[in-house]
């Protein structure tokens, strides 16, 4: 039991964790072994998954090396957009940071996975393929009352959770 209180407290308070580590007003600073969701609506080419390196350097397409250890989420948003706006007129460009996070014990398949801030506890437990059956089922309704009670409600201990 203890165990999945763990899981349930890391998979609420990591991401939370995280954004609110030394955030800089207007975002999200980046950092190396960043990974970040880059989107140009309309441009296929110019989207997909990009990690800041060892030197704090982001790879991008047609703009080349970009230095992003003094940049937030939105500066190099605002980057991005200027460097692309040489070749289409006002592009929209979109940048969300990922996160690394460890989804472990009773889950079809454990693991680490990069997941999207906006993503519940829910989402990530279903992204490692949700819990695992169970011939009893009281574990894995006091696993969920766990995650419950790390969202805000509180347990009566017997894994009822009420609020």
């Amino acid at each position: 039991m203890r165990t999945h209180l763990a899981l349930a407290w890391l998979l609420v308070a990591l991401p939370s964790g995280l954004a609110a580590q030394n955030a800089p007003p207007g975002g999200h600073p980046l950092r190396p072994g960043d990974v970040l969701k880059v989107d140009v609506w309309g441009h296929q080419e110019f989207s997909g998954l990009f990690s800041v390196d060892e030197t704090g350097r982001l790879q991008y397409p047609v703009l080349g090396d970009i230095d992003v250890r003094t940049l937030t989420v939105y500066d190099l948003r605002e980057r991005l957009r200027q460097g692309l706006e040489v070749l289409y007129k006002s592009p929209f460009v979109t940048v969300t940071p990922l996160f690394r996070m460890a989804v472990l014990g009773e889950v079809r398949q454990p693991g680490l996975y990069t997941v999207d801030p906006t993503l519940s506890v829910l989402d990530v437990v279903a992204m490692a393929g949700g819990p695992v059956p169970s011939q009893d089922p009281a574990p894995a309704w006091r696993n969920r009352a766990a995650i419950v009670v790390q969202q805000g409600r509180q347990s009566s201990g017997n894994g009822r959770a009420f609020r």
